[in-house]
């Protein structure tokens, strides 16, 4: 997933934001944080780490499944209404695209055109199963119904993942 999270996390601008799950370390050098104090939190510091979300950009670490999609729309559309060109970033699992905080989150998103990029790492697993039987469907594909372009891109090619996250950003 490095080249995923590198690509992308190098495409955004100094005052986007990123909302990660529990495995973005590549992506939150990047942005600037520590690798002693993400890891931190891996040992099991109470409060998701000693680093700075607001100087790094790069949000705490979220456990539950999806939760921090909805954070990132919700900031998104902060943004929107402080009419700024920044935007935010939500990285999710192909496994949290069945959670409800993934819907709503997208709903949202779309509905009040919030400047937010749902970043979806599909590596085939949803949590313990094959994505095959966790969705029907392609999970980029959902992104029409909501009212915003969908990309499939390739996550180990670091260049395609850095221009779509760039396009997507600049939209």
């Amino acid at each position: 997933q490095e080249a995923a999270q590198i690509g992308s996390a190098m495409a955004l601008g100094p005052d986007d934001f990123v909302f990660p799950t529990f495995r973005e370390l590549a992506a939150a050098l990047v942005r600037g944080v520590d690798p002693v104090q993400y890891l931190a939190y891996h040992r099991g510091t109470w409060h998701g780490g000693p680093y700075d979300p607001r100087a790094t950009r790069f949000g705490p670490i979220c456990i539950p499944v999806a939760t921090q999609i909805v954070h990132a729309v919700g900031y998104a559309m902060g943004l929107a209404l402080d009419d700024t060109r920044a935007c935010s970033l939500a990285y999710f699992g192909d496994g949290s695209a069945s959670e409800g905080d993934f819907h709503e989150g997208a709903n949202l998103a779309g509905v009040f055109g919030a400047p937010v990029i749902l970043f979806c790492q599909n590596n085939g697993w949803a949590i313990s199963v094959p994505a095959a039987r966790q969705s029907a469907g392609e999970i980029w594909k959902r992104a029409e119904g909501y009212g915003f372009p969908g990309v499939r891109v390739d996550g180990n090619d670091v260049l395609a993942v850095y221009r779509a996250t760039r396009e997507a950003a600049e939209r």
